[in-house]
């Protein structure tokens, strides 16, 4: 399978993961909106949260990905978003410290918007991986199995196959927590961080550093979401609970 990272449209030459971004995006927007309609909270609140999240994703996934990888980094490229990479866990890790700080600037009642920021975050990583799948972003290590791919004459894991069907599979997850009445945060945040550590032994790093931080952040976020389904969540809004 060979990298595709453009393609014309109307003579407009796009760039492929930034489309499928864009897409994902544009639908969690609308997905959020209706979520947060149906539980009644004010229109204001839900645009600030969400483009408050969106932004802080783009900065904290690019902060990241130049702590990592610190010789790429200038001003230029930071700010040249479509160009070298992000990282997940930097992406989501400012996002959620963000959207909990305004929550409780804003005292609102934290984990019931962060149940409904999770399904519009999911389907917005489908479309991202989707477009990651199609410019090859991530490496597999060499394998033998039937569903490898051809990366430059080697057969390799689809890592961004994988991470698709995780994602789907956590969607999937979602309704079935909501169908039985289960908060469903903390119990995707653990599965998406066991599935991350699984996957990560069949990538291909380009450094050791960038390795150790994958299973670092990963296994503690395993931990975080075992303490607050542990806590069921009272970490979060104790302060709004009646004596």
């Amino acid at each position: 399978m060979s990298p595709l990272t453009t393609f014309e449209l109307f003579g407009i030459k796009l760039q492929v993961w930034g489309v499928f971004f864009a897409l994902g995006t544009i639908l969690s927007f609308l997905l959020f909106i209706a979520l947060a309609k149906k539980e009644k909270i004010s229109l204001d609140l839900t645009y600030n949260l969400y483009f408050l999240s969106f932004f802080s994703a783009l900065i904290g996934g690019r902060i990241f990905y130049f702590l990592v990888h610190p010789q790429y980094f200038s001003w230029p490229a930071f700010f040249s978003y479509f160009e070298g990479g992000y990282i997940l866990f930097g992406a989501l890790l400012l996002s959620f410290l963000m959207a909990v700080f305004y929550l409780y600037l804003q005292k609102q009642k934290i984990t019931v918007i962060l149940e409904i920021l999770i399904l519009p975050a999911l389907v917005a990583l489908v479309f991202m991986r989707f477009g990651s799948w199609l410019t090859q972003d991530n490496i597999g290590t060499i394998t033998n199995l039937p569903w490898a791919i051809d990366f430059l004459g080697e057969k390799r894991h689809p890592i961004d196959l994988y991470f698709i069907l995780l994602d789907l599979y956590l969607i999937a997850f979602f309704f079935w927590l909501k169908y039985w009445r289960q908060k469903a945060f903390f119990w995707i945040v653990l599965f998406m961080a066991i599935g991350r550590l699984i996957i990560h032994h069949f990538m291909t790093f380009t450094t050791l550093w960038d390795a150790n931080c994958d299973i670092i952040f990963w296994s503690l976020a395993l931990v975080l979401s075992l303490a607050g389904l542990g806590n069921e969540f009272s970490f979060l809004d104790k302060k709004y609970k009646k004596a």
